[in-house]
């Protein structure tokens, strides 16, 4: 990788956002990135947790996430369906106050170890804007995780939904889940008789 020479020699890179992410953004919150010595990345938070594309939880789910797995890309769903739903029912405001262990995140703002970077295979890569290029980066990393603490400047658009017809997917969602179990209750019935 010709680009490592302007990093090595120091302990931690940044990568943020250029746009406001920082407008409320306190120095002193820089504390909670290093209240936590096992990790390779660290993630921001925002009021409502916005970053969904880049977000990843598969393996590294526990009790303690508040997300549900995700192990798709949710825009991809969103334009399939014609629907903000897989979008939207991730985005949640975060109430733990510990680190969540994640596959993949960003939220507008990372803070990764020079190291784990230059011992990484994987480079930034989103295949011409179809995947997330923070994806395929975190593939080559271990210890990933949002700080929930650690909170940036949040911005509403990313976060408004067309609540009518998510509200209609949803109940769709749910009575093909009902018709699936009315189904299947019928047909053990039957194979009992």
């Amino acid at each position: 990788m010709a680009e490592i020479h302007y990093i090595e020699g120091y302990e931690y890179m940044i990568m943020s956002d250029l746009d406001d992410v920082i407008a409320t953004f306190k120095p002193s919150q820089l504390k909670y990135l290093f209240e936590h010595k096992h990790w390779d990345a660290l993630f921001a938070n925002c009021d409502t947790y916005y970053d969904i594309w880049a977000l990843r939880i598969k393996d590294k789910w526990t009790s303690d996430c508040p997300f549900e797995m995700i192990d798709y890309d949710c825009w991809e769903k969103a334009h399939q369906y014609k629907t903000k739903y897989f979008i939207n029912r991730h985005q949640i405001k975060i109430k733990t106050k510990k680190l969540i262990p994640v596959d993949s995140a960003f939220g507008r703002f990372g803070i990764y170890r020079v190291n784990k970077i230059i011992m990484n295979e994987n480079k930034y890569n989103g295949f011409g804007g179809k995947r997330c290029e923070h994806i395929e980066f975190h593939k080559g990393m271990k210890r990933l995780f949002i700080c929930p603490k650690f909170l940036v400047n949040n911005q509403d658009q990313h976060t408004k939904t067309n609540a009518k017809s998510d509200r209609i997917f949803t109940y769709f969602i749910y009575l093909v889940s009902y018709i699936k179990r009315y189904l299947s209750f019928l047909i053990n019935y039957l194979n009992f008789l």
